[in-house]
């Protein structure tokens, strides 16, 4: 990709153990146990959808969940919503219900 000249020497790595971090755990989005859950198609617009300012990018909102694919499509969705958003197009904000 970069061509082999091109890439530098690796000098550090950082590895995260999500499992054990603090702040989450390992944590990851999904339904409730027993929930009446919606058609999958549903299930993605729903977790991939907007609150208000807040916008979120996982593959659980793609069709390649689980996959790096499918969080990089995710993201790259939210990211043209942003931006939409940015530039003056309608950005309708998620209002779950109560």
């Amino acid at each position: 990709m970069f061509g082999a000249a091109n890439v530098p020497q690796i000098v550090d790595f950082y590895f995260e153990r999500w499992a054990t971090h603090p702040l989450h755990y390992g944590s990851f989005s999904t339904f409730p146990v027993g929930a009446d859950l919606p058609p999958p198609a549903t299930a993605r617009q729903i977790m991939g959808a907007n609150v208000d300012r807040i916008f979120f990018a996982q593959d659980a909102s793609d069709q390649a969940i689980g996959t790096v694919s499918g969080s990089v499509n995710a993201g790259q969705r939210a990211a043209q919503k942003l931006v939409g958003c940015l530039r003056g197009r309608p950005c309708p904000a998620y209002r779950p219900c109560a």
